[in-house]
């Protein structure tokens, strides 16, 4: 169980928790990164060691960042990545996933310079070390991402919501290169009977075919 939880003078922790089958509690750890501010866990994964994978949030000169904390199997913290070299933007976290190599890749919602919205993708390795970072703006709008996986080939995949300058709402899913982060293919599919407006998943199947859910509008 991964969330955050209120600390008397800290503010609020990232909280992790792990439950027996029957639902009774193992242990609990959790974890503030700076004194007095506000950190939260939004997702969690688990190795091919047993090690606990927790993304989520901590502020830093006042903007809203990434952070990636793991744990060993009895909870105890091993590292901490501050992903604060990014630039001073707000981000909204939204997913992490590990390849076959332990290596961690995450997604999340940043603000732009222009005001709106851009997609941003992430990797660590297994220590920590940021590798690459890539951004996507489709258009000049909103851009929100609902879900990072890898597929059997190792690609990232990407699904969420694109917007153009002018409004028009995409259901949109992208390709990345894991090795650089670099763009492989991108699809945006529009509607003449529905207004798309909010995405909340998506996954992927055996054979690697995209499945998007989510709200949309008939007009009526």
């Amino acid at each position: 169980v991964v969330g955050n939880k209120e600390v008397t003078d800290e503010g609020s922790n990232i909280y992790l928790a792990k439950l027996s089958p029957t639902g009774n509690v193992l242990w609990e750890a959790d974890y503030g990164h700076y004194q007095g501010t506000d950190d939260h866990g939004i997702d969690l994964a688990i190795n091919s060691v047993g090690e606990l994978v927790v993304l989520g949030t901590t502020v830093n000169q006042g903007n809203k960042i990434p952070l990636v904390v793991k744990y060993n199997s009895s909870g105890t913290r091993l590292w901490e990545s501050e992903l604060s070299s990014l630039g001073s933007f707000e981000y909204a976290p939204v997913n992490l996933d590990l390849d076959e190599s332990d290596a961690i890749y995450f997604t999340t919602q940043r603000d732009a310079i222009s005001g709106d919205k851009v997609i941003t993708a992430h990797k660590l390795n297994t220590g920590g070390v940021f590798l690459w970072s890539a951004t996507y703006d489709y258009g000049g709008g909103v851009n929100l991402p609902t879900e990072l996986i890898l597929n059997s080939e190792g690609a990232v995949i990407i699904g969420g919501l694109c917007s153009d300058q002018l409004g028009e709402a995409s259901v949109t899913t992208l390709k990345l290169n894991n090795s650089d982060g670099s763009l492989s293919s991108s699809h945006h599919h529009t509607s003449s009977s529905y207004t798309y407006e909010k995405p909340s998943d998506m996954l992927l199947d055996n054979t690697d075919q995209v499945y998007h859910t989510g709200a949309a509008n008939d007009g009526t």
